[in-house]
């Protein structure tokens, strides 16, 4: 175990229990209640195109941290990746690399922490979702999870064909591949044209009663105004 995740275990903020020990019924979404999972909330830490901290900007009265957080962390272990310390009451790490804060670098982050935090040989999902995505709703996360195989990411595919991959469900075995990729400077959409991904497409999706908010992105002030007249009721 590296001393990053070392700290982050004896901080008191991670599982008391390794990932993948703990069994929660989902219902008819079961069989995922028995994988090990670690959600990963993807914070750069940096400031974007609005003044301040994008993650602690206030979405209806909540931080978008707070509600990406929120979903999350009903589906079990949560670790916000990008800075230090916590973040909305997360344990929060900086990337394992100091000079890249791009989304495969967070997944790498993420998927080693998975692995350093679980059982010796449990190889658990890692499900990925942006700090800047505070609509993500917790039925769409429990459904990508319920398509999730041992070595095949699960991506939700927008009504214009591009692929979200900052909610979505990648497994922890591709770690070596994806640290090799990331050396190599890749980005996270360009890794995943080389391993296998199971592509969510919007007439699946939609049946879930989702509607491209859980992915939809607030970069910049018109972009919340967007989505609050898209999806606040």
């Amino acid at each position: 175990m590296s001393g990053l995740f070392r700290r982050f275990r004896r901080s008191g903020k991670s599982p008391s229990t390794p990932i993948g020990s703990k069994k929660e019924s989902f219902g008819e979404l079961d069989p995922l209640g028995s994988r090990a999972l670690l959600s990963v909330i993807l914070a750069r830490g940096g400031t974007g195109q609005i003044e301040g901290d994008v993650a602690l900007m206030d979405v209806g009265g909540v931080s978008m941290a707070a509600r990406v957080s929120f979903a999350v962390s009903q589906l079990g272990d949560v670790l916000v990746v990008g800075r230090p310390g916590t973040l909305a009451g997360v344990a929060a790490v900086p990337f394992y690399r100091k000079d890249s804060h791009t989304s495969l670098t967070g997944l790498v982050t993420g998927m080693r922490a998975a692995l350093d935090l679980s059982s010796p040989g449990t190889k658990p999902m890692v499900l990925l979702v942006g700090v800047d995505q505070p609509y993500v709703r917790v039925e769409t996360l429990r459904f990508l999870l319920a398509f999730a195989g041992a070595d095949e990411a699960v991506v939700p595919v927008d009504e214009a064909g591009a692929r979200q991959v900052t909610c979505a469900v990648y497994p922890s075995s591709w770690f070596d591949r994806a640290e090799r990729a990331d050396d190599d400077d890749q980005s996270l959409e360009a890794f995943l044209e080389t391993v296998k991904v199971r592509e969510i497409a919007s007439e699946t999706w939609k049946g879930w009663g989702e509607d491209g908010r859980s992915w939809f992105r607030v970069a910049a002030g018109e972009s919340l105004e967007e989505a609050r007249r898209r999806f606040d009721s």
